[in-house]
């Protein structure tokens, strides 16, 4: 499962909060306006972003601070805009 606890990060003036939980073996669409933190999120499921405040839980453990490569599972890989977790 992966989970967003009391997340926030900040990038200019734009702030993106998070809040959320993603159950194994669902499927989720991220999907908004230009402009809206869609980008944000994928970079922060992946450990290209650092929050501010709050925690990255993937089955369990804090992956919050740990850098792209070893934060996520083996199956979790990006391509331009898309994750296959």
């Amino acid at each position: 499962m992966l989970e967003f606890q009391d997340i926030a990060v900040t990038l200019g003036e734009f702030t993106l909060q998070a809040d959320l939980s993603v159950p194994p073996a669902s499927r989720m669409a991220v999907i908004g306006a230009s402009g809206s933190g869609k980008s944000t999120l994928l970079s922060l499921i992946g450990g290209f972003l650092t929050p501010d405040r709050g925690r990255i839980l993937w089955d369990g453990s804090d992956i919050t601070a740990l850098p792209p490569g070893r934060a996520r599972s083996p199956s979790c890989s990006r391509t331009r805009t898309c994750f296959r977790i």
